[in-house]
């Protein structure tokens, strides 16, 4: 049986170099990876005519480490941590700066992420029209129904990225967890490793595993990579979040990330 395996890099990554924002040293892509099955509801972005019908699918994605803090954080954290330095002009952030401009600039990456999904596809669209008309030796006479093709396309391609941003899809064949969604499981998933501190700080701590909730001080096992990372003592698999992050954890958050990344 075969088993799908997709690999994704944002093209900001490749080009483009992030700095911390609690030391402002330069970030290294550190791989990720979760598993997608026919219960989640991106299941069928993955789907491909090269795997077995209905089966899983290993998804590997990027977050961004600090080598000398080692905090992690993922790439649509950083996105927006990247305003929020370049409003400042300085890379070094506080806490009060990030809760004060967070919300405003997560508004404004989902704009923009919205405005991508959009555009390239309808940039890509027209110049392949544009080329299909021009090079054309025909006199075209179906020029109008051509053009109210293309018209129908863009707005396909628009309703969608707006649905596919939503997470509004409802068919069986497609659905999508909306960006916010997708931003705040990244986002708690990057508190699960080097989170020794974090745990020390916490009351409680959550598993997104086996989605126990327990006394941080029964967390007593940690990897030795970085500076500690937690290892849940009902199950032992490295998904605990601590209670002392800004993001509300409820039952709803915890099942919500057991889906997502398990």
């Amino acid at each position: 049986i075969m088993r799908g395996k997709s690999i994704t890099i944002p093209y900001g990554l490749m080009f483009k170099k992030y700095y911390c924002a609690h030391c402002g040293n330069k970030l290294e892509k550190v791989k990720t990876h979760r598993v997608v099955t026919k219960d989640d509801k991106d299941y069928y972005q993955y789907q491909s005519r090269n795997t077995f019908p209905r089966h899983d699918h290993d998804v590997y994605d990027y977050e961004l480490k600090c080598p000398c803090c080692h905090r992690r954080v993922s790439f649509r954290e950083q996105c927006i941590l990247e305003r929020i330095q370049k409003k400042y002009r300085t890379k070094q952030l506080t806490k009060e700066m990030i809760k004060e401009n967070y919300i405003v600039f997560e508004n404004k990456e989902q704009r923009r992420v919205l405005l991508n999904r959009i555009l390239i596809p309808t940039v890509i669209l027209i110049v392949c029209f544009g080329l299909y008309f021009l090079l054309s030796e025909e006199n075209n006479e179906y020029l109008i129904y051509d053009i109210i093709f293309l018209v129908v396309v863009i707005t396909i391609i628009v309703v969608g990225a707006i649905k596919k941003n939503n997470g509004s899809y409802k068919t069986r064949y497609r659905q999508t967890y909306s960006y916010k969604e997708e931003t705040l499981y990244e986002k708690l998933h990057a508190y699960s490793s080097s989170n020794k501190d974090l745990v020390e700080e916490s009351t409680m701590c959550y598993c997104f595993y086996c989605q126990k909730k327990m006394d941080s001080k029964e967390i007593e096992n940690y990897l030795k990579e970085g500076n500690g990372t937690a290892l849940c003592p009902y199950c032992g698999v490295d998904a605990i979040l601590p209670d002392v992050i800004e993001e509300e954890i409820n039952d709803e958050v915890i099942a919500g990330m057991n889906k997502y990344w398990f």
